[in-house]
């Protein structure tokens, strides 16, 4: 009888120790898994991450490429009235960038702007656009409409000044007068120079200073890289016109694949209730198959379990029997 009691719980201990190793393994198993997930995941975001900067690098390319446009528009539009070359302003654009919360893209903007304006023209326009970023800076508007104001104030002296006073820049009576001399007198560059003095005078090193509280500086490095990525930009941009062909004929293929499929649908409708109908099917011969051999393992279990009960209750004469 001892020995059949030691028999099951030796039995017990194999199969405890046998559940203890599946469970370790599973458990593994389910580690390596969440490995693999961890992985993929990180994958997938380092992939999000590079496509959302190149992304945001082809968009500031064409940005600054279209203020380019605009810039080389006014230019051609007013015979370079200005008198200017690209190289001079592009330089400009880029100095003032780095004393200035605005971007050389934005001052590219407002280079162009004034260049519609035709009597504003050599020292007189380079003077301009430091004293329009020195305007906006204090008084917390765009560079665009700064742009327009001081514009037209230095495109026709006499009345231009006027659309000042109402935002703000005050001329005394004796200046008003002088600018009125100086055009009489055929001099628009004297009354043009007068005036930037007097934007001097209320709004020099706005700019400036403002670029160097606060975070002013981080914008700076801010817009210096986000030039960096601008060349990027051009560089996709290269890269997919080098081969627009190719692209060309994927948008095609993807076209006609969206097409076959509209075309056919309900076809693919019957075709996907067919696959999971026959999965059905499937899963329920599998559980039936199931069930058959659980219910097998237990009718063996059974049968085992009463020739052990019988053997025990036979005692020494089953020992004797099977001895014989």
């Amino acid at each position: 009888m001892a020995s059949i009691v030691e028999y099951i719980l030796n039995l017990k201990s194999n199969q405890f120790e046998a559940g203890i190793d599946r469970a370790t393994n599973s458990t593994n198993a389910l580690n390596n898994t969440f490995d693999r997930l961890k992985s993929t995941a990180g994958m997938l975001a380092g992939a999000y991450g590079a496509f959302e900067f190149l992304s945001g690098s082809v968009t500031m390319f064409n940005e600054s490429a279209q203020a380019s446009a605009q810039l080389d528009a006014s230019l051609k539009s007013t015979a370079n009235a200005a008198n200017l070359s690209r190289e001079a302003l592009d330089a400009q654009s880029q100095a003032l960038m780095r004393k200035s919360l605005y971007d050389d893209d934005a001052i590219t903007s407002s280079q162009a702007l004034l260049a519609t304006f035709t009597k504003v023209k050599d020292t007189i326009f380079m003077e301009a656009i430091p004293a329009i970023t020195d305007m906006a800076s204090k008084m917390g508007t765009d560079l665009n409409s700064a742009t327009i104001q001081v514009g037209k104030a230095l495109n026709d002296p006499i009345n231009g000044i006027s659309a000042l006073s109402r935002v703000g820049v005050t001329f005394t009576a004796s200046q008003k007068e002088t600018i009125k001399t100086m055009v009489s007198m055929n001099d628009v560059a004297g009354a043009q120079s007068l005036i930037l003095k007097e934007l001097q005078t209320e709004f020099g090193g706005s700019a400036l200073a403002a670029s160097e509280a606060g975070t002013g500086p981080l914008v700076i490095l801010r817009n210096e890289f986000n030039n960096i990525r601008e060349e990027v930009g051009a560089l996709v941009v290269t890269f997919i016109k080098d081969f627009k062909p190719e692209l060309t004929d994927l948008v095609k293929l993807i076209s006609n694949a969206v097409k076959w499929v509209t075309e056919h649908k309900e076809g693919i409708k019957q075709l996907a209730f067919a696959y999971v109908t026959m999965r059905g099917a499937t899963l329920a011969i599998t559980t039936a198959m199931s069930a058959y051999a659980a219910v097998t393992a237990t009718a063996t279990v059974a049968t085992e379990g009463m020739a052990v009960a019988s053997t025990a209750a036979l005692g020494p004469l089953a020992l004797v029997a099977a001895a014989v």
